[in-house]
């Protein structure tokens, strides 16, 4: 529970997230200060105590100028709010940003250790904190994390929903591709006649080559108009998730109707080419 001057029971209830750290925490994460000014021990207020804010507990808290304003955290952590952070992610995209403020104090006892390595140095760093740890804590186990590993928790059933319908995608383009080339086949068997004919009477290979492929066409365009929407529906529908997500653009569908197309003519063409460039004698003969 944090009060401050003007606090009373009255007041509507604010729900803030609170952290503790100490003065290197916001330049370790790079954090932006966009009014006011960052913990430092040139302050010796701050040895005593000290709050940063985000901009959207400032905008909650309905305050323009937070600066200076006395807290009171738990009815034993006070001090004045320095600074006001700009707004960063403290979760997942799943999330709205969070009203947040951050304490500082000399006699804090954290329970978590940031550290920020060079790659080429990370094991050598990590050798190097362990052999410390161990020296003053010798009876608790050292453990640490990575923050990308962090990060790729938070998105790991995406992750693997993306891994799925990369798959599905996959196997439906296959065994559309399969049977678009068993239909082709089979129905130049069925027009080999007509295309004896046609040719006879002087039909170009490329007449009849767009005559056959224009069923398929046909049915491919009458399957986006189905599906298209549906997919449009859904990924909607997922994305509605994300508190903070892109919208899909226009050209995405475009694209996606087309690359259809292309795949049809590409899995047909053989097939139908075939068709359009046999012997009309041959044909005829063998009718």
């Amino acid at each position: 529970v944090a009060r401050w001057k003007g606090w009373s029971e009255n007041l509507p209830r604010k729900m803030i997230y609170f952290n503790f750290a100490d003065i290197d925490y916001i330049e370790l994460y790079e954090i932006e200060i966009v009014e006011g000014r960052n913990f430092s021990e040139d302050y010796s207020a701050d040895k005593n105590g000290a709050f940063l804010i985000n901009e959207a507990a400032a905008k909650v808290l309905n305050w323009r100028s937070p600066l200076e304003k006395e807290m009171i955290l738990w009815s034993k952590h006070s001090g004045r709010i320095v600074g006001v952070m700009k707004d960063f992610h403290m979760q997942s995209f799943h999330e709205p940003i969070k009203p947040l403020m951050i304490y500082q104090s000399t006699d804090l006892l954290l329970g978590y250790l940031s550290v920020k390595a060079e790659i080429s140095k990370l094991d050598d760093v990590i050798t190097y904190i362990e052999a410390v740890f161990n020296k003053f804590s010798p009876n608790y186990p050292f453990e640490y994390t990575f923050f990308d590993k962090i990060f790729e928790s938070k998105y790991r059933n995406e992750q693997k929903l993306s891994g799925i319908f990369g798959l599905t995608a996959v196997i439906a383009i296959i065994l559309a591709c399969f049977g678009l080339f068993g239909l082709a086949a089979f129905t130049g068997k069925q027009r080999i006649k007509e295309i004896g004919i046609r040719k006879v009477l002087g039909a170009s290979v490329s007449g009849i080559t767009l005559l056959l492929s224009k069923e398929f066409l046909i049915l491919v365009l009458i399957a986006d108009a189905i599906a298209l929407p549906a997919a449009l529906i859904l990924m909607q529908n997922w994305l509605q998730q994300f508190v903070y997500r892109v919208d899909i653009d226009l050209y995405l569908v475009i694209a996606s109707a087309l690359a259809g197309i292309l795949i049809t003519f590409f899995t047909t063409g053989y097939q139908t080419l075939k068709s359009a460039v046999s012997n009309p004698v041959d044909i005829l003969r063998s009718e």
